[in-house]
């Protein structure tokens, strides 16, 4: 079994055995359907802030990208996110939103992408009550310097819509 896929519960159990330790985490949450290069670039950037780098991504029947969304399922996305060397830990968020789970979490830092810096911009509103709930414990919104690109956008563009 893959050391770093662990659930919530546990997650939130290392924060604090970190925390102990005096060592820095750091928080990338999304959906991560389907990973490119803008992702790779925004996880080595995050975990270049801190010394342990958690990621959650939202459950299956939780996404609501479209149809045909997630196109991996989160088993599969569980699989390569674990994969990658700069992240620790991953984990399934079985909840619509980061809110809850960052304020119990409580991590350092929130990493989130360069189109996420205009609150303005987002269609769900969720991610001023993200920065809300960072805030409220103590933590740091870091909005990576990556250039956007948007998994929605390649699959779309890419990808016959009855395979999705």
């Amino acid at each position: 079994m893959n050391s770093k896929l662990i659930d919530r519960e546990k997650a939130i159990e290392l924060r604090g055995e970190f925390l102990r330790q005096g060592k820095s985490v750091g928080l990338c949450h999304g959906t991560f359907d389907f990973i490119h290069l803008g992702h790779l670039r925004h996880f080595n950037e995050a975990a270049s802030k801190v010394d342990i780098l958690m990621c959650s991504i939202t459950a299956d029947e939780l996404v609501i990208k479209g149809d045909g969304r997630p196109y991996y399922n989160e088993l599969e996305r569980l699989e390569y996110l674990s994969n990658l060397t700069m992240i620790d830990y991953c984990f399934v968020n079985n909840e619509q939103t980061s809110i809850n789970l960052i304020k119990e979490l409580k991590p350092n830092f929130y990493f989130k992408g360069i189109d996420y810096k205009n609150n303005e911009d987002d269609p769900t509103g969720n991610i001023g009550f993200e920065v809300e709930s960072v805030e409220s414990v103590g933590g740091v919104v870091h909005y990576t310097e990556t250039s956007k690109r948007s998994s929605t956008e390649i699959l779309n563009k890419y990808f016959k819509k009855e395979l999705l």
